[in-house]
């Protein structure tokens, strides 16, 4: 059975370290990665989420290549399809930011409305940046698997927002090994297109 896994919000007042700077974790090659993203936001913004998420997948070894829906292209490996939702019922997946299925491979739902009122407007983007970040690696990873820091964390906090405006959130060794063995496991499978499906709502 398919699962999905959800990145929710959380305002607490315990917060994680960090861990290692992105920069610190580059590997010495870039392995590729292609994500096509569809739905209405701010252009300036999405474009600069995009923008941060690509080099914090730079800062571990991974080119993430950014395409719109439309022109998603098809390559020795699935593109990951990534759809900004708005607005959101209140009643689908309260607390959720957005929520992926890394079981099936492909597709990540972001409630971006949602991401909007979280933060104050300066930090959109960075949390945008990092949502995009987390779900693509799920995705990638092929597992609902979460930290206790950085990144990859079930739920950040009004620390975490913060510094997340400074400087990237890391992702854990654990999580960077994931990454690998999943990234790996891409390359090997026949490209296919997925469409995508918005009523799609499975629970663990």
């Amino acid at each position: 059975m398919k699962r999905e896994v959800i990145l929710s919000l959380i305002v607490a007042g315990v917060t994680g370290q960090a861990g290692q700077h992105p920069e610190e974790q580059r590997p010495q090659t870039l392995q590729e990665l292609v994500a096509c993203l569809e739905g209405d936001a701010n252009a300036s913004v999405a474009a600069r989420a995009q923008s941060l998420a690509a080099k914090m997948f730079a800062g571990i070894g991974v080119k993430l290549e950014w395409h719109t829906y439309h022109a998603c292209p098809m390559g020795p490996e699935q593109p990951v399809i990534i759809s900004l939702v708005q607005p959101t019922s209140p009643n689908l997946k309260p607390g959720a930011l957005a929520y992926a299925e890394p079981y099936e491979g492909t597709n990540i739902s972001v409630f971006y409305d949602r991401v909007q009122k979280t933060v104050d407007s300066q930090t959109v983007p960075f949390l945008l940046a990092h949502v995009l970040v987390h779900e693509i690696a799920h995705i990638v990873e092929g597992s609902d698997q979460h930290a206790d820091t950085g990144v990859m964390k079930r739920r950040w906090d009004r620390n975490d927002f913060f510094q997340m405006a400074q400087g990237p959130l890391a992702f854990t060794e654990e999580d960077l090994q994931l990454l690998r063995n999943g990234l790996e496991a891409r390359t090997h499978r026949q490209p296919r297109r997925t469409g995508w499906t918005r009523v799609a709502w499975l629970e663990n």
